[in-house]
């Protein structure tokens, strides 16, 4: 297997807001390591952001279209 395994999640609002904080501490107060591990935190960091964003965007627009 060369490439790693690719993962889904379905999560909701409560749960996504929880993971993106905990992740954003994590890479806030990464206490050294591989750079890799503060890297990958980064990553997730944002893709969990556009993930709230996205579903933000989703629910104004359903509010306003109503």
């Amino acid at each position: 297997m060369d490439a790693d395994p690719m993962l889904s999640f379905h999560l909701d609002l409560k749960a996504l807001r929880l993971l993106h904080r905990v992740v954003s501490e994590a890479h806030t107060n990464w206490s050294g390591g591989p750079p890799g591990e503060q890297e990958a935190l980064n990553r997730m960091r944002l893709q969990l952001y556009a993930g709230l964003m996205d579903v933000t965007l989703s629910l104004e627009s359903e509010r306003r279209d109503g």
